[in-house]
This record gives structure tokens, sequence and C-alpha cells, in this order.
């Protein structure tokens, strides 16, 4: 049996296996993740569009759409008794990171306290996007990693596509009708195009490493 790279931690055992047998895309598990990964895709792929999430309304519907697909996650482990977490050495430095910035808040050592509190509370959820993401979308096989793949690809098609018209039809708007009270340099649904750059410059290794890694049979 092959190794997904997914640590399963089973609820009611200290036994520690790395891979499981697939028990049918409706189980209840299955379905709990199922709704987690699509969760997860509708923030990450939505996201952006809000204007990078930087507008209150748009921010704090990222952090409620995170909260539910922790709690699918959640509910899946419990359905399979196992906590499914892909365990990766960048944790370490990730929440070494967030207990400073508590510590900080916590403490009152910090010059801005609102804004400390909504950096760690930002903190927290790209932390939760990160774990829920690398576990859920290795779990058991290539066939979810094969689909997210498939669906940025197509994301960032369209993204450009749509961010190159619009730099040519109304460069001083956003989606031809918002204009940004303090002007910038907009491109695609960013105000400043260099946080579009930095999008793309995420996306593009999720792109690559899908079409390098394909199955030749797959084409």
């Amino acid at each position: 049996m092959r190794s997904t790279g997914t640590v399963s931690i089973p609820l009611r055992s200290p036994q520690v296996t790395l891979a499981l047998p697939d028990r049918g895309p409706y189980s209840a598990e299955a379905i709990w993740f199922n709704a987690a990964r699509f969760i997860l895709m509708v923030v990450l792929f939505l996201a952006p569009l809000a204007f990078g999430a930087v507008e209150p309304w748009a921010f704090g519907s990222i952090i409620f759409l995170i909260v539910a697909a922790l709690f699918c996650w959640a509910a899946g482990c419990v359905s399979e008794q196992r906590i499914v977490l892909l365990w990766t050495p960048i944790y370490i430095p990730a929440l070494l990171f967030a207990a400073f910035a508590a510590v900080q808040l916590f403490t009152g050592r910090t010059a801005d306290r609102i804004a400390t509190r909504d950096s760690l509370l930002a903190c927290s959820a790209y932390l939760l996007v990160f774990t829920l993401s690398g576990s859920l979308f290795s779990y058991r096989g290539t066939r979810q990693w094969s689909q997210l793949g498939q669906a940025v690809t197509i994301y960032s098609l369209v993204l450009s596509l749509f961010s190159i018209i619009q730099f040519f039809t109304a460069p001083e708007r956003i989606y031809w009708t918002v204009i940004p009270r303090w002007g910038g340099s907009i491109f695609g649904p960013y105000v400043n195009h260099d946080h579009y750059a930095g999008l793309m410059e995420m996306i593009f290794p999720i792109t690559a490493m899908f079409w390098i890694t394909r199955p030749r049979d797959d084409a």
C-alpha cells in the first residue's frame, strides 16, 4: 500500500497509520471531507475576487467559511474515528510566530493593539487554511489533488484574461464599476497591481506542479 503522506491518528488507539482503505464516496466521513474541500476552494477562489478580502465584510465572510471548513473536517474525523492531519515542519515556525503575536497582544506589549489583534486573527485563519488544505487534498490518493490542479489552472486562466481585458478597457475601475477612493495602480480585482502579481506567484507553482506530475495516461 502506498503512503499518501497524511498522518491519520486513531481517536481510540495510540497506533498511527499512514493510509486507509477507501470506504466509498458516499460514506459519512467522505461527505464531510468533500464538503470541507469545497468550502476551502470557495475561500481560495473568492477571496481574491472580493478585492483581496481587505474589506471588513469580505474578511469576515472568509473567516466564517474557514470556520465552517474546520467544522466539516472535525466532523469527518469523528466519523472516521481518526484525526486526519498532514504533518510538516512548517507548522513549528508558524505556531511560534502566532504565539509571539499572542504574547504581545495579551501582555499589552504592542504599539497598536487593534492592528495586532486583527493580524493575529488573519494569521490564525491563514494557518488553518494551510493545514486543512494540505491534509484534505493529499488524503487518500491523487484524485483530490488532480481536481484542485485542474480548478486552479482554469481559475488562473480566466482571472488573467479578465484582468487583461479590464486593464485595456477600464484601467481606473475594478469590475468596470468600482472606483477606489484613494486611487491606485489597478489590475484585476486588486487596487495595487503588486498584489495581483503576488497572487499569480502563489498560483503558478500549483498549476505548474499539477501539469508536471500529471500521469501520461490522463492526457
